[in-house]
């Protein structure tokens, strides 16, 4: 007990900033919460009231991410309206935190639970039929359609560019949006736009699912414990964990902390052997994402181009080879598995089962979502979550604050976020902000419900502080550099079947080869994809 009550004192001394999503449980439509004490309520919403109004909000239930089924991941609904304490599934605390969150935005606004509709979407997965269908819920907008669209990273991105969301800096509507409040990810949505005075894409805390899809490391710490000793440089976890609170946390690091740990059966890689790494083809962009390199070069006006000279992605592809030539070393690049037991989902899970039945030290290109699923929680072994390594081996400072920005956490394409229909009318623009943004303000206690409950739960004791500040250095490094979402993600429906190369692809056929040719196939499409740039600028400058 008392070591819970640490545990729970130190996660209550957090801040996070995190993405949340959203819920499932269903009430009554005439439940309504007493508007909170106005000692509760901040002077700027003192005297907002909604009452009577109808908010719309279409919501993309579809987890396409097959990790995350896997991982047993949650309705994005689930976690945006919650269940009640006195429900049946009311023993689920993240979700009655949720609950709590939403009674109180919609008191707030003077809404009603039956005030908020939703509708649930059909989409089947296929990035080309993503336009069609935002586009046909703009035209039906006109009777009553929705005014607020959860999808996925990827859909969103192409709603915005060809201007089917509202830029919710710019336009005659009044709204209460603040973006400079910690609920957002500011950086992360001007970073996804061309122009800064243009936001579309919305990710903040009223949802959960950019945390939980941010990619980091899972270690099996029983491992480390045992085998990086002081005769091969290490000493156990606290080293592990040292490596990543001073910045020294890199590739090469993983690297010889996994030669310490890995085992082979005279070079036979069987089940008995234990692996140094293990990942799939996934992790590629999870960690270029994170290694302060890109396709894309922005000017100090702003202006967004792609690098024709790419010597230095060349030379991290060699890099990912060098590693990937290691015998203990595995990407899984045709999706085989070195595991004696069978995954969930066999095509995208065999990372995680060979960790899980403790036969690697490391696996890469893992969800935090993964962290909460039954597969891990159920290991025997013990096992933290840490930050991707680091690229760049240059440290300035040891100060926890200056260090955990060296990390960085990719959020999976899949990932949900939102915007606001462009169709909307203006006052359901205005409350559809309104909404949005005390969802976002209020989503402190939610967060730390989550954290708590979800994340806390296989951690070797010992080291649960450490296992706190891990997990804080993933969120606050949570990103999708602008090459994710309009190189690798809008090629698919925006681009020309021609210019369809994307970095990742071109990444993929060097490291499946194991012959680094990225520099050369680069700069044979490069003129193409330029072009291609070029005309998505410009359709994006219309925008209003």
């Amino acid at each position: 007990m008392k070591k819970i009550l640490r545990i729970l004192c130190l996660v209550l001394a957090l801040s996070f900033v995190v993405t949340a999503f959203a819920a499932c449980g269903d009430k009554p439509a005439e439940t309504t919460t007493k508007r909170p004490q106005d000692d509760d309520v901040p002077d700027k919403w003192a005297n907002v009231n909604f009452e009577g109004e109808k908010l719309r909000i279409w919501i993309n239930d579809y987890m396409g991410d097959a990790d995350a089924k896997a991982a047993g991941a949650d309705s994005c609904l689930d976690y945006m309206r919650g269940v009640d304490e006195d429900d049946d599934s009311g023993s689920n605390t993240v979700l009655v935190e949720a609950n709590d969150r939403y009674e109180k935005v919609l008191s707030i606004l003077g809404l009603e639970n039956g005030d908020v509709e939703y509708t649930m979407a059909g989409w089947d997965g296929n990035c080309d039929s993503i336009l069609p269908d935002i586009q046909a819920l703009n035209a039906a907008n006109a009777k009553d359609g929705p005014s607020i669209l959860i999808h996925e990273n990827y859909g969103l991105v192409r709603a915005g560019i060809t201007g089917l969301l509202y830029n919710v800096y710019d336009n005659d509507q009044t709204n209460y949006f603040d973006l400079t409040d910690k609920g957002w990810y500011l950086d992360m949505m001007e970073e996804n736009t061309i122009d800064k005075s243009k936001i579309y894409m919305l990710f903040g805390d009223f949802f959960i699912d950019q945390f939980r899809m941010a990619y980091g490391v899972l270690a099996n710490t029983t491992l480390i414990e045992e085998r990086y000793r002081p005769e091969n440089g290490g000493s156990g976890i606290d080293a592990l964990f040292d490596h990543v609170l001073d910045g020294t946390w890199t590739y090469d690091t993983m690297i010889s902390i996994a030669d310490a740990c890995r085992q082979d059966t005279g070079g036979n890689w069987d089940s008995a052997s234990i692996m140094g790494v293990i990942g799939s083809q996934w992790c590629v962009r999870s960690f270029f994402a994170t290694s302060g390199l890109d396709v894309f070069q922005k000017d100090a006006s702003g202006k967004v181009s792609y690098i024709t000279d790419i010597t230095e992605v060349h030379d991290w592809v060699d890099k990912f080879i060098s590693m990937e030539n290691e015998p203990w070393f595995s990407y899984n690049w045709q999706d085989t598995t070195n595991s004696s037991s069978k995954s969930v989902n066999p095509n995208r899970d065999t990372a995680s089962v060979t960790f899980t039945d403790g036969r690697a030290a490391f696996a890469i290109g893992q969800a935090v979502v993964t962290f909460e699923s039954a597969l891990v929680q159920n290991m025997s072994d013990d096992c933290a979550l840490l930050p991707n390594p680091r690229y760049y081996t240059d440290v300035e400072s040891t100060e926890f604050e200056d260090v955990k920005k060296l990390y960085g956490a990719l959020t999976s394409d899949n990932a949900n976020s939102g915007g606001i229909l462009i169709n909307a009318k203006a006052n359901e623009f205005t409350l559809a902000s309104a909404f949005l943004q005390l969802m976002a303000e209020n989503s402190e206690n939610f967060m730390k419900e989550y954290y708590e409950t979800n994340l806390m739960i296989k951690v070797n004791q010992s080291d649960s502080q450490q296992q706190i500040q891990m997990i804080q250095i993933i969120h606050d490094g949570i990103c999708s550099p602008m090459s994710m979402l309009y190189d690798n993600y809008c090629s698919k429906s925006l681009g020309d079947p021609d210019t369809y190369m994307t970095y990742a692809y071109v990444m993929y056929k060097s490291l499946n080869s194991k012959s680094n040719t990225f520099a050369s196939d680069w700069a044979a499409q490069v003129n193409a994809k330029i072009a291609q740039w070029n005309r998505i600028v410009a359709n994006f400058g219309n925008m209003s």
